[in-house]
């Protein structure tokens, strides 16, 4: 993937597209019109109420939103097999229409936010590094709540793919801070990773110790955090230390698994898997 793909003019295959992309963005001026309309009668006495106006003409806007950011989304799709430019052509034209959407529904935060975090998206498939990460923070600020966790961990995850660990561990740790439990649980995950990338294998391993013992953090993640942990001492060759988180994962998740459900079966499932029993077991194949 080239780092500073050539300005292109959208192929045709994609005009339609982008067409209604348009279409979809101008109907903002139409909502926003009827917004202005609703508080202007507002403030010459007349009742707020009638026919909830501004209501609907939030609705709307969210609506037209939601279309243009389809629409948009479309542009970057080609067909299997395509051609390398056709791709690049298909991602510019796509990052163009979430633009013009973030310009449009400016006043529609979470339109924007999904907007700069679809753009952070393809900004990284085009290996656009410091572009990537601006998308996501402007994602992150426009709608914390939705994209406060998320955005940083995907911005992470972006800075960690070209080996600036240090950059990337701190937008983790960032990541973790913010709302949204799912990302932000993986952004634990991640910081004792990066820790690892970093040679802070002590740090690493407390990180990991912290999330696999948080008896409030999903299940899975924290047969990751434990499984991450034991391959901390297999890589030094220390068996026995891996065994005994072996055995603590075990006694930790004793009655999660006890039952016959769907989600004690695959947690189950989980700590069978975990890739530190297989590498324990070669290394004891080793010394014997």
């Amino acid at each position: 993937m080239q780092s500073n793909p050539r300005k292109s003019e959208p192929a045709t295959a994609y005009e339609s597209s982008y067409g209604r992309v348009r279409r979809a963005c101008f109907a903002l001026f139409a909502c926003a019109a009827l917004l202005a309309g609703h508080r202007g009668a507002v403030a010459q006495g007349e009742s707020p109420d009638r026919g909830n106006g501004q209501t609907d003409a939030i609705a709307a806007l969210r609506k037209e939103g939601k279309k243009a950011l389809a629409a948009a989304a479309k542009l970057a799709r080609v067909p299997s097999g395509s051609e390398h430019e056709a791709r690049i052509r298909a991602i510019e034209s796509a990052l163009e229409a979430y633009a013009g959407c973030i310009e449009r529904f400016g006043k529609v935060p979470s339109i924007v936010a999904d907007g700069e975090f679809r753009r952070g998206q393809l900004f990284a498939k085009l290996q656009q590094v410091e572009s990537a990460c601006s998308a996501f923070e402007r994602a992150a600020d426009s709608d914390t709540e939705v994209f406060g966790a998320r955005a940083w961990l995907e911005k992470a995850h972006v800075l960690r793919r070209h080996k600036r660990y240090t950059d990337a561990l701190a937008a983790y740790r960032r990541s973790v801070t913010l709302p949204g439990p799912r990302y932000s649980g993986q952004a634990r995950l991640w910081v004792g990773k990066t820790l690892v990338s970093l040679g802070r294998v002590p740090d690493a391993r407390t990180s990991f110790g912290e999330l696999a013992r948080d008896s409030k953090a999903d299940a899975r993640l924290r047969v990751q955090a434990f499984d991450e942990l034991a391959m901390s001492w297999i890589r030094e060759n220390e068996a026995d230390a891996a065994a005994r988180i072996h055995a603590e994962v075990d006694s930790a998740f004793a009655t999660e698994v006890a039952g016959d459900d769907k989600t004690a079966i695959a947690l189950a499932r989980a700590i069978e898997r975990m890739r530190s029993k297989k590498s324990l077991a070669r290394l004891r194949a080793k010394r014997s």
